[in-house]
């Protein structure tokens, strides 16, 4: 059938069906970005925020740890109630951080529950294990703060399993 047209007709259809198959590749990858942008847009917003914000909440808390720490190596000294301060600033930033990922979307099922574990967590560490030192610090009762401290656990968000 094809050798009935001419020679002009068949480099036509041919360069007819390039063409077609340069806007069917066209539309294909414009399709395609449009899916990876949508994909980038969600991993930049959420994923990557969450991220930030868990890492943000758990830097925080080991620092409100750390000061702590400090404060239980020497609770005699002149600058406890600056370092109390400070520890108190930390706790606070972490509390902000975590509350700006429970803010976020959940990626499924399995995020909110861990987030509801981790969340349940965070809350018994604080009131029993760092409000408590907070109060004995408060107190100058230097003698119970090894007891305080063995309630504090060595981590939150950082599961070995």
């Amino acid at each position: 059938m094809i050798k009935n047209f001419s020679i002009r007709t068949r480099l036509a259809l041919a360069m007819g069906f390039l063409g077609v198959l340069l806007v069917v590749g066209g539309i294909i990858g414009v399709v395609g970005m449009a899916i990876g942008n949508n994909d980038v847009k969600t991993l930049y917003s959420e994923r990557l925020a969450s991220s930030e914000a868990l890492g943000q909440a758990n830097v925080a808390l080991s620092r409100t740890r750390l000061w702590l720490y400090r404060i239980a190596l020497d609770p005699a000294s002149d600058e406890v109630p600056q370092e109390t301060g400070v520890a108190r600033d930390m706790l606070a930033a972490s509390r902000k951080a975590w509350d700006a990922y429970r803010a976020l979307p959940f990626s499924g099922p399995e995020e909110a529950r861990r987030a509801a574990d981790a969340g349940s967590k965070f809350k018994a560490l604080v009131d029993n294990g760092l409000e408590p030192m907070f109060e004995v610090i408060a107190t100058h009762d230097a003698a119970r703060i090894p007891e305080v401290w063995r309630r504090i656990p060595p981590s939150l968000f950082i599961d070995a399993s």
